[in-house]
């Protein structure tokens, strides 16, 4: 969480539309950590795997599930009814996306 105040300070440099696509891509980062103890313990062990790192293992879009225009444009339009944000785990990324999403939304 020491990072918090930074990544703000970061996505806060970005055009709404673009800080949109930042979150997601956070989010997809986030869940870098999440691929299992194998995986990331492989990635861990010829370096240290920070966010950062996670971030440039993000394919480009189009991903293979990609709706996040329609998302930003849901948002955008300002035809979002409610904002449900959950957590199935403790990744601190992932928690300060959701964070996030959630002032921006209030």
């Amino acid at each position: 969480m020491s990072l918090l105040p930074e990544r703000l300070s970061s996505l806060a440099s970005f055009s709404w539309r673009e800080r949109q696509y930042q979150l997601a891509v956070g989010l997809l980062a986030g869940n870098v950590f999440d691929w299992g103890a194998k995986e990331v313990a492989l990635l861990m062990e010829n370096r240290d795997l920070d966010f950062g790192d996670a971030l440039s293992l993000i394919g480009p879009r189009p991903w293979l599930m990609d709706s996040l225009d329609e998302w930003i444009d849901t948002l955008e339009n300002g035809k979002l009814g409610c904002l449900v944000s959950g957590c199935s785990s403790a990744n601190r990324e992932l928690l300060q996306r959701l964070l996030i999403n959630a002032r921006r939304s209030l």
